[in-house]
């Protein structure tokens, strides 16, 4: 899962910094790609360091049931996108709107226990990278509630501790590291949808479960890999004086599939729900993306930069119509369908159903459009390149004029993986096959717009990724 504008917003800073320091430099490129390149080690270097020391204070604080369980339960009410849950939210719940969701709020979870024995341990051990982010994150928060008093208005802000206050700032990028939604450390929990059933029963039940729910195995993020090191809960000592240790086991999908997993990950997305469109006022022929399905994971299980977990796939379009003779398509048309897949998801081809708008009225002029598919990354790019035949304008006097003719696009997309579709469609051929067997079958949906007994077929069936392309008029 990744969440790119602030990211790319963060990378436009460091960059425009060092375009400033090196302004007067003869060789510019040498010297920002290597003040670059360090400042991508350094904010690597303190994710790493940070996600290490989480994952050492979780050894002690899960221990606790109800500690545990108010996580899972953040987690469970999916305030977030993927499986996770943000730091800030469970150090700072009384200002976390996660907290005042009446979704969180059923679990009945104490509400700042983890916060509680967090910080408790943050206070007894040397956690020099975490000290220092919480400690500008407190900056960061105070200046806000200073800014609001000058403006006569109250705001509710973070109670300190002990640890934050005394704590050294060592080389901090900013307080990103912890209050960013993008950058923030967050706890992944991969295929917690295997456990639901589990977790659903409250703090106590831990108790009795099995030592492997009572404590999920904890992994730190020090790499873009599908495997990792981590640490798992067993009992040890004499049957008459057990205790609580940890080992080393290496972790990848099929372990996290099998036993109650969480990551210290970069990063979350807030949940966003796709509003179905009124029905419009006067006739128009709609096109939506049905349903789909991904059954290839495209990012890694762990991930320094944002990249990690499930698969943010995004469905556009590339229309020309009525653009200017010679003019290239440099832009997706329309809204972007965003597309959340969790690992879960991939790994078992869950269909989901998403019927957002990909046309709002594929007018009849309009020949031909493009129906882009990709997983959006952090970084890397990739191109969408081609032509389409569609109605186009003609420079005139005292007019334009219309014509049919081709029109060349070239879309850059940020993505490391290669482009999931680029299926050019003809308007006359997509109407008149919209309801035929493309080879794939046909998708059961009883929401679907037409009669009983009648489904969308498939589209790209033999491939990663399968979907459906409903229409309607109205």
């Amino acid at each position: 899962m990744k969440y790119n504008q602030t990211l790319r917003r963060a990378g436009s800073i460091l960059m425009f910094a060092a375009l400033l320091s090196l302004g007067c430099r003869k060789d510019l490129g040498e010297g920002l790609n290597k003040e670059s390149s360090e400042q991508t080690i350094s904010i690597e270097r303190q994710t790493a360091g940070i996600s290490k020391e989480i994952a050492s204070i979780l050894e002690k604080v899960y221990l606790d049931p109800d500690a545990c369980y108010e996580v899972n339960s953040a987690i469970y009410s999916a305030y977030y996108e993927d499986e996770r849950v943000l730091l800030k939210d469970l150090l700072f719940p009384e200002i976390s709107q996660l907290y005042a969701l009446d979704k969180f709020k059923k679990f009945k979870a104490k509400q700042g226990r983890f916060r509680k024995l967090f910080n408790e341990e943050l206070n007894k051990g040397i956690y020099p990278y975490l000290k220092s982010q919480l400690k500008v994150y407190e900056i960061h928060k105070q200046r806000l509630l200073n800014q609001a008093d000058q403006g006569g208005t109250e705001r509710t802000v973070a109670t300190r501790t002990e640890s934050v206050s005394a704590a050294p700032i060592v080389n901090s990028i900013s307080e990103n590291l912890i209050s960013s939604t993008a950058l923030g450390a967050a706890i992944y929990f991969p295929y917690s949808q295997n456990f639901e059933a589990v977790y659903n029963n409250g703090a106590v039940a831990l108790t009795s479960a099995p030592i492997a729910y009572q404590t999920p195995t904890i992994v730190y993020t020090d790499r873009e890999a599908d495997a990792g090191p981590g640490k798992e809960r067993y009992a040890c000592g004499s049957r008459f004086s057990l205790t609580a240790c940890f080992r080393e086991v290496t972790v990848d999908d099929d372990y996290a599939y099998d036993r109650p997993t969480h990551i210290v990950a970069v990063g979350a997305q807030p949940s966003v729900a796709i509003n179905p469109m009124e029905s419009p006022a006067n006739a128009v022929s709609r096109v939506y993306h049905g349903i789909s399905r991904l059954t290839k994971q495209l990012d890694r299980l762990i991930s320094l930069t944002g990249n990690g977990g499930g698969s943010e796939v995004k469905v556009a379009r590339v229309s020309a119509y009525l653009t200017m003779k010679d003019q290239q398509v440099t832009n997706f048309s329309g809204d972007i369908a965003t597309i959340y897949y969790k690992r879960g998801d991939i790994r078992n081809k869950r269909w989901k159903r998403v019927y957002s708008l990909w046309d709002a009225d594929w007018q009849e002029e309009n020949k031909q459009q493009v129906y882009a598919v990709y997983e959006d990354d952090t970084q890397g790019t990739k191109k969408f390149k081609g032509s389409v035949n569609t109605t186009i304008n003609i420079p005139g006097k005292p007019s334009l004029g219309k014509a049919v003719g081709d029109v060349s696009y070239e879309v850059s997309v940020v993505t490391q993986d290669e482009i999931i579709t680029q299926r050019a469609l003809d308007r006359y051929a997509y109407f008149r096959d919209a309801l035929n067997n493309q080879g794939g079958g046909y998708a059961a949906d009883a929401e679907d717009f037409l009669a009983p007994g009648k489904d969308w077929p498939i589209i790209d069936g033999g491939t990663i990724w399968n979907y459906t392309m409903p229409y309607r008029i109205f």
